[in-house]
């Protein structure tokens, strides 16, 4: 037991914050994403503190540039999508309008058809006739004979065969919404922005020494598996979209900044970009009525150019980007999302391939390596 101390220290604080981090999720997820935040924009506040001098002062400068880029970002942003959602708008106006004849002949063809196949008039009188008949019978009914909390413990049974029957423990887990965690994160971050001394003071007195050198080899395997992966996949998706946004551009595409954005979030994993091509088929089809090609020709330069961004991706990028660092398995990622995101909503989608990446590499360190001792033994 005393050769396994640090592991078993390791493996209580795990199992503990992990049943803590199941309930109080939505509490614990800003503060971590908060910190996080916090300590990555460390960097730039030092260099304007070499400005301004006063660390508030170079804070709350910071602060100020963002939010003005950010509601910058957003009025644009906003304009945009108001201009394409006319543009669908007026496109399916367009085709209704052309196409209204067609539709009303298609419409008096089936009126037709079952004119042919069943006699209405008929039809409505025996529907009629059975209906007084059967509302007759209900007339008729003695209901003092009824034993009616037989039937409603029946119905209680039978329904109950269709509902999901919730536990102890999910009664007793709160519910947390995405907009309360991203506010949550916001107001986290800004605190911890004007008090980032006293948790790098924390981080120096409690995460140094004997502490840093038991989670040396996690944190370098994290940072070598994950980290590493995660910044030279985000070099190749960013090289990759400026093949889709210029062809978007070129092509006058609606919806050009939301399908870019979805395009790179599907593209850390491997070939799910390709999902992209669902709302593209429908601004494809905004094309051909705005312009005088047909939807196929849209569609089929939509498809080359992403036939051609994923040979440009496995023959030239990631031989001399990724090299060596293949990450986790696509597989495994997607594996991972459905489990996260059924736990935790939404939020769990966000941490799910670092918190799968970190469990990983725990994983192989305290279980996998005695495992294949005891083998080779």
């Amino acid at each position: 037991m005393k050769n396994y101390k640090n592991e078993i220290i390791i493996g209580v604080l795990m199992i503990g914050f992990s049943i803590t981090f199941y309930y109080l999720y939505g509490i614990l997820l800003p503060f971590i994403f908060g910190i996080l935040l916090a300590f990555s924009v460390q960097p730039i506040i030092t260099r304007i503190q070499k400005i301004v001098k006063s660390k508030g002062l170079a804070t709350s400068i910071f602060l100020a540039v963002n939010t003005v880029l950010i509601i910058l970002f957003f009025v644009f942003f906003t304009n945009y999508i108001n201009r394409d959602f006319k543009r669908l708008n007026q496109s399916f106006v367009f085709l209704t309008t052309k196409n209204q004849e067609n539709l009303n002949q298609t419409t008096q063809k089936v009126k037709e058809y079952i004119n042919n196949l069943y006699d209405i008039d008929q039809v409505e009188t025996l529907l009629k006739h059975k209906s007084d008949s059967i509302i007759n019978k209900i007339k008729n009914i003695d209901y003092s004979k009824l034993d009616t909390e037989s039937i409603k413990t029946g119905f209680e049974k039978a329904t109950a065969i269709f509902q999901s029957q919730k536990t102890n423990t999910e009664q007793l887990k709160p519910k947390f919404s995405f907009l309360f965690i991203l506010c949550s994160t916001i107001g986290y971050f800004i605190l911890i922005l004007y008090q980032l001394d006293y948790f790098t003071r924390i981080r120096e007195k409690y995460f140094g020494g004997k502490i840093k050198s038991i989670f040396h080899t996690i944190i370098d395997d994290f940072n070598q598996s994950f980290v590493k992966y995660l910044k030279l996949r985000t070099k190749i998706i960013l090289l990759l979209s400026l093949i889709y946004i210029s062809t978007f551009i070129i092509l006058d595409m609606p919806g050009t900044i939301l399908i870019s954005l979805l395009i790179i979030l599907l593209s850390y994993i491997s070939y799910l970009q390709y999902l992209a091509l669902i709302p593209l088929s429908i601004s494809c089809m905004v094309l051909s009525v705005e312009n005088s090609q047909s939807f196929l020709f849209y569609f089929s330069i939509v498809i080359a150019v992403f036939i051609i961004a994923s040979i440009i991706e496995e023959w030239l990028l990631k031989p001399r980007i990724m090299k060596d660092n293949t990450g986790i398995n696509p597989v495994i990622i997607t594996l991972a999302l459905s489990i996260w995101t059924y736990l935790l909503g939404m939020p769990g989608g966000i941490i799910a391939i670092p918190m799968t990446g970190l469990m990983i590499i725990i994983f192989k360190q305290y279980f996998l390596k005695p495992y294949e001792e005891v083998i080779k033994d």
